[in-house]
């Protein structure tokens, strides 16, 4: 009969703590466990409250002496939970806890709790946590007093927000936000402060309107006029650091160690992008301060010089930025990323752009010129594709797009090799050509300023004056080139190159962009 009574005593007082409501101070133990069989430890304590002083801006005297009559309380562990309430005197009791470790929860209406109070029992343990209070251990069959460590705080704080933190919302959306008691809504100031990209263009603050609850537990802010698409935005409270406060005068708890219960005095949000935006247009490519008509091959053959893209904006959408993207021509042109010269992300809200060859030999190539020994070199006789898009969070626009590589033909090195005999070595550039011997007289080496297509070194592309003819032309291998492509030439004429005052003159010879040599320009040299 006893055990039967016993039970039924242990059900009513689980479903006395699980019946709790959650409201201001009042914090719901959802406990479950039974009940042991006394053994080991009496564990007991006393549970405060802050005691403040002053009404504007409250401090805390003292908080022992100030005791809370009915709290909830609850010891955990060892699989087992046991319930109590406090006396008169703010004091609990738990007897017959063996050994083992435990977490100590308590909770009352009109209070903000503290985190739980870890501790362990039994001779064997030693504590390794403590908040607010010492290392705490006890030997079996003796009396544990909790240390004074765990206090309720009589602060008022923020219960909820409306919207959810972290929410999509929309454009005109308002804002709820719910006290755990009334408050002095002369202290109370909520500030809606753009947080994204936008920033500038819509303002440090969206002017908004508040609407109190008549018991001043809950607050409407309501902007003035339509939030910016695209932007994120925070509801901050008091941003002039203001104090708020209760009726009483208490000020509002802002979170902090010690504390479970409260939220941040700010939220964020974002409105939605409101679909892609437009794309971008007139996408320009200039390459070491020249234009795509007049880029040359010294212009693209240097890793550091740079690479500046332009564009006009977006005409409409929201834009939350562009993103710049590259790809070496061929019949699938993959693009891949682009990375600025002076940036460590892709993501740029203006409307230029700077990079450098090497950066975008990296994102072509991963680095190599030419990994697959393709021949296809970037800018020199592979175009390189550029595309440009804006994005929001709805995704990206259509591209605008160009495209860029040598495009100015080759021009003769002057002069021509030196004298016979010549035993050979370095000439133009450091190129390094045959010996040229004494009765060699014929034959002499003439250079381009950048490499040639090999397939239009013929001899019909070369004439000379001075009653001679051109017999044959060869290409010859030279350094500081890609892949070693001839810029060098060897000339076998029907008599003496070296005397008088022959003009040798070149057409039909292309660079590997396919340029023609120009009439008029570079295209001649006396012999």
């Amino acid at each position: 009969m006893r055990k039967t009574v016993t039970g039924l005593l242990l059900l009513l007082l689980l479903a006395a703590v699980a019946a709790m409501v959650a409201g201001c101070g009042q914090i719901s133990q959802q406990v479950n466990g039974y009940q042991v069989q006394p053994s080991g430890v009496t564990v007991r304590g006393t549970i405060f409250r802050w005691l403040y002083s002053g009404t504007n801006t409250p401090t805390i005297v003292n908080h022992y002496g100030n005791v809370v009559v009915g709290a909830y309380v609850a010891l955990d562990g060892n699989g087992s939970v046991w319930n109590a309430r406090t006396d008169s005197n703010g004091e609990y009791s738990f007897a017959g806890v063996p050994d083992g470790q435990y977490q100590l929860y308590a909770s009352a209406e009109g209070f903000l709790h503290q985190v739980p109070v870890y501790f362990y029992i039994g001779s064997t343990y030693t504590s390794n946590i403590t908040i607010k209070s010492s290392s705490m251990t006890a030997a079996n069959n003796t009396v544990y007093t909790v240390p004074n460590a765990y206090w309720f705080d009589e602060h008022p704080w923020i219960v909820s927000y409306s919207p959810q933190p972290g929410s999509i919302i929309s454009n005109t959306q308002s804002f709820t936000v719910t006290f755990c008691e009334s408050m002095d809504v002369s202290t109370v100031r909520w500030a809606l402060v753009p947080q994204g990209l936008r920033t500038y263009s819509v303002g440090d603050t969206a002017n908004v309107t508040l609407s109190w609850s008549a018991d001043e537990r809950s607050v409407t802010i309501t902007p003035v006029g339509s939030l910016a698409s695209n932007e994120s935005y925070r509801l901050l409270l008091n941003p002039d650091g203001h104090v708020a406060l209760d009726k009483r005068g208490v000020p509002l708890n802002t979170g902090g160690a010690g504390f479970d219960q409260t939220l941040n005095t700010f939220a964020d949000y974002r409105t939605p992008a409101g679909g892609v935006p437009s794309a971008p247009s007139n996408l320009s490519v200039v390459v070491n301060g020249k234009t795509t008509s007049e880029i040359n091959y010294s212009d693209v053959i240097s890793s550091g010089n740079t690479v500046a893209l332009s564009w006009n904006p977006s005409g409409s959408g929201n834009i939350t930025g562009y993103r710049v993207y590259v790809a070496r021509e061929g019949s699938t042109l993959n693009f891949s990323t682009l990375e600025a010269a002076s940036l460590s992300t892709n993501v740029t809200d203006v409307d230029y752009f700077t990079t450098s060859i090497a950066k975008v030999i990296k994102a072509v190539y991963n680095g190599q010129t030419d990994p697959i020994g393709s021949g296809n070199y970037p800018f020199i006789n592979t175009a390189i594709h550029f595309k440009v898009v804006a994005f929001n969070g709805d995704g990206e626009s259509a591209p605008a797009e160009a495209s860029a590589k040598d495009s100015v033909g080759p021009t003769l090195y002057n002069p021509a090799s030196p004298t016979p005999p010549y035993t050979g070595g370095p000439w133009m550039n450091n190129a390094i050509i045959p010996p040229v011997y004494a009765g060699e007289t014929n034959r002499r080496y003439i250079a381009f300023t950048e490499p040639i297509d090999p397939s239009t070194i013929v001899a019909g592309n070369f004439s000379i004056t001075g009653g001679l003819s051109i017999t044959s032309v060869r290409p010859i291998g030279s350094v500081n080139n890609p892949g070693g492509i001839s810029s060098i030439v060897e000339i076998v004429a029907s008599g003496n190159l070296y005397t008088g005052a022959q003009t040798l003159t070149v057409s039909g010879v292309k660079d590997l962009a396919g340029n023609v040599i120009k009439t008029g320009v570079g295209d001649t040299i006396t012999m």
